[in-house]
């Protein structure tokens, strides 16, 4: 299989380029993202929420390599064998690019790992920790102006699916390359580079910028909603090429004029963190756990 460009064996079939011309794609492909939809300046205070997995890392190195000065938020759920490992990825990548990491953890602000509580949850644990993930993100990233997630092409077509069976109409419409808006009290605005790259894509520009992580799952995903949407889907893609992209391409076309709601939310009674009701999502999970 040949590049499309030049005569050099391509890396990948979608699209079909050699090395440097995919990597000259991918990286164009995030700039515009950031350019085409106003996601970041380079005069913004920056927080890049961070795994230590091929996505946060990817556009880690990308903002730094564009002229951003972002820093690293990591957030340690407490997983044995697989966080703690993704971490010290994380902390040695950081190290060698000059970036501040910052990490916090379920431990020290919920007083529990999520390990030591999965006995009395009654689903998979994916929900509470995405819950919790949320909370600590948002409460650790005030000052700065913006915060970079690592979210692709399948992780927002997988968003739109869950929410769409969901009818959580209200989170759909906050789906995008940015997520929330400035004007809304309490929380930081979230954007996401990789919109328009699939995590394929994300993949193979890791590996070939030969990034020092592991590429490993988190051991509960399996148990989740959103494993069984992303399988799926997965296999109707097989038969129908360019769903994924196609879909979220239309998604977005469809919200980019809907007036966004930015009233702002009530304040939680325990922790005075923005809330929807008197007892936020996350005070909610943690008395329920600590029970």
């Amino acid at each position: 299989m040949k590049c499309e460009k030049c005569d050099n064996n391509a890396v990948i079939s979608e699209p079909c380029l050699c090395k440097q011309h995919y990597m000259e794609w991918f990286e164009s492909t995030v700039e515009s993202t950031i350019s085409n939809h106003n996601l970041l300046l380079h005069d913004e205070r920056i927080a890049v929420a961070c795994s230590g997995g091929k996505d946060s890392t990817s556009i880690l190195y990308m903002l730094k390599k564009l002229g951003y000065n972002p820093d690293a938020i990591a957030i340690d759920e407490g997983i044995p064998g697989y966080r703690d490992s993704t971490l010290e990825d994380l902390k040695l990548f950081c190290d060698s690019n000059d970036i501040s990491l910052k990490t916090f953890s379920f431990s020290s602000d919920f007083g529990f790992q999520l390990q030591d509580v999965r006995s009395k949850m009654d689903s998979a644990p994916c929900k509470s920790c995405g819950i919790l993930r949320r909370y600590l993100l948002n409460k650790y990233s005030f000052g700065y102006d913006k915060i970079v997630t690592g979210h692709n092409l399948d992780d927002e077509f997988q968003n739109i699916v869950m929410n769409v069976l969901k009818s959580n109409v209200d989170v759909l419409m906050r789906l995008g390359p940015v997520t929330g808006h400035k004007a809304q009290d309490g929380f930081v605005q979230r954007v996401k580079p990789l919109y328009f790259v699939t995590e394929k894509q994300v993949l193979t520009y890791s590996l070939l910028k030969g990034f020092n992580i592991h590429y490993t799952e988190c051991p509960n995903a399996s148990l989740g909603y959103r494993t069984r949407i992303r399988d799926l889907f997965f296999q109707l893609e097989e038969s129908i090429p360019g769903l994924r992209k196609n879909s979220v391409e239309s998604f977005l076309s469809l919200t980019t004029d809907s007036e966004p709601n930015i009233s702002s939310p009530q304040r939680c009674e325990k922790c005075n963190m923005p809330s929807k009701g008197k007892i936020c999502s996350a005070c909610a999970t943690v008395e329920k756990l600590s029970a």
